[in-house]
């Protein structure tokens, strides 16, 4: 457990200013139990850690987030993000949680399982950068109101349950867009979501009607869909 002294190097449990590493030195599993205090500055995942680190409570990352080994399981917590994150490798399994980012949004490797989650970009500009694509159950753009969030060129955000359009707006670079985020399920739109360069791709054979909310702005949006009104 994380509110436990013994099981740190050293002897301290971590508190919202530390960084917190694992590597080879101890693989064993890990959890953020309901008596740990909720917040550390960094943590890092590093090479050679083999064991899964389990939510039991939120846990908020104020800078940093980096994976590059081993399991974190979300469960049905909340991990909020206030800086980057940064997979690698190893296994970051979404579940049904909730995980709020405010930086970038990296994904070089490892596998990020998105479960039945709801992934949030918040905060300030931040780019989304996954390798050629990557799959999320629920997606929400929810930044700083006027705030842009781009998709790297060529990448593809797939939703699969539900897109939501909430602030901000969605830029690719170059134009027109490489690439897009692609709704294959349900998609809300609010009245102070901003457009943007980026192109909505609306795909799959899932019936639903999409609703656009009047004074929201929209990127660019392509249908591909049958069942859709």
């Amino acid at each position: 457990n994380w509110s436990t002294a013994a099981n740190w190097d050293t002897g301290v449990v971590p508190g919202a200013s530390d960084t917190v590493t694992f590597n080879a030195t101890s693989v064993q599993n890990s959890t953020v139990d309901a008596s740990f205090a909720g917040t550390v500055a960094v943590l890092n995942i590093n090479a050679g850690y083999t064991g899964t680190i389990t939510l039991a409570r939120s846990l908020t990352v104020s800078t940093t987030f980096s994976q590059a080994a081993g399991t974190l399981d979300v469960g049905s917590q909340t991990l909020d993000l206030n800086g980057t994150f940064t997979l690698s490798g190893g296994t970051f399994n979404a579940n049904a949680g909730t995980v709020n980012v405010a930086g970038n949004f990296t994904i070089s490797g490892g596998t990020f399982t998105a479960g039945t989650s709801t992934v949030v970009f918040d905060g300030g500009a931040a780019t989304a950068d996954v390798a050629t694509n990557a799959t999320f159950y629920n997606l929400t753009f929810a930044p700083s109101a006027g705030t842009i969030k781009t998709v790297a060129n060529s990448d593809t955000l797939i939703v699969t349950n539900t897109l939501a359009l909430t602030e901000g707006s969605i830029n690719q670079t170059p134009i027109p867009a490489g690439g897009s985020v692609e709704a294959q399920g349900g998609l809300t739109h609010a009245s102070t979501f901003d457009g943007g360069t980026g192109l909505i791709a609306i795909t799959g054979a899932a019936s639903r009607t999409i609703n656009l909310t009047g004074g929201g702005e929209m990127p660019a949006v392509t249908l591909n869909a049958a069942n859709v009104t």
